[in-house]
């Protein structure tokens, strides 16, 4: 592993044994260490079973009640926060087990950190490695690696998904801090946060992909008509406009400072 190679993380049910198997080949290929996270299975869980989940805030904000498989993902991204902190490293990679790492991943998302670093903005919190931001970013930069460059953007709206992450120290403590209490999934959590924190990175094109199965944590498949309030809709909109709303906002700083 490279001497200043940040740790890496996989978040891994305890009877995905395949799935951990593919996860510790590629990163052997890629000359890289990974530590597994026990990944909370929550696909059984009902609300009394996770005190820290307020049925009543995510009703209100979501529209709908969270699925056991999407507590389960939630717990498992504290996890595995908790973990990178608990290296002492500045930063930490986070991957779900269906995570695809190309080569050229760690070099430019390591590079990033270390340009974000340089360039005044230490105060990063999170790069989501696996999707690129689609609605109101800045670019700043272009990192090449292998004959291909990627775009280092300031996502203002930062991307949905979270199975290719790269978590600051500073935004791992914050998240650590702010998520306690559930209200909803774990990427809609991080998009509310960092529409209004600010700190959130992404690349174009983005630096990973997802297996084509899905997650085995985060039980996407139940989720379309999951206890859902009569108002799902209104709520649904509600939310994305206010979340684009402090993205765009945060934009116009950004294009001011420039």
């Amino acid at each position: 592993m490279p001497r200043d190679a940040f740790p890496a993380f996989v978040i891994n049910l305890d009877g995905s044994s395949e799935r951990l198997m593919q996860a510790r080949a590629q990163f052997a290929g890629l000359g890289r260490d990974v530590t597994r996270v026990p990944a909370v299975d929550g696909r059984r869980f009902t609300a009394p079973d996770v005190p820290d989940y307020d049925e009543a805030a995510t009703l209100r904000y979501m529209g709908r009640q969270m699925l056991g498989g999407e507590l389960g993902c939630y717990l498992s991204h504290l996890r595995a926060a908790e973990m990178v902190l608990a290296t002492g490293a500045r930063a930490g990679f986070v991957f779900e087990d269906d995570a695809l790492v190309p080569a050229h991943l760690f070099p430019v998302a390591e590079a990033a950190a270390d340009w974000l670093d340089t360039q005044g903005r230490s105060d990063w919190r999170l790069l989501n490695l696996g999707y690129a931001p689609g609605f109101a970013w800045t670019p700043l930069t272009a990192l090449g690696h292998g004959g291909r460059e990627f775009e280092l953007c300031a996502a203002h709206y930062f991307p949905m998904g979270a199975f290719a992450l790269l978590w600051s120290r500073k935004g791992a403590e914050e998240f650590l801090n702010i998520a306690r209490t559930i209200r909803a999934p774990v990427d809609n959590t991080l998009r509310h946060w960092l529409c209004r924190a600010g700190g959130g990175y992404g690349f174009r094109p983005h630096l990973g992909w997802v297996r084509t199965e899905g997650s085995d944590i985060s039980g996407n498949a139940a989720r379309r008509d999951h206890g859902r309030s009569a108002l799902y809709g209104l709520k649904k909109q509600r939310r994305l406009w206010s979340d684009k709303l402090h993205a765009l906002a945060a934009r116009r700083r950004e294009a001011r400072k420039g």
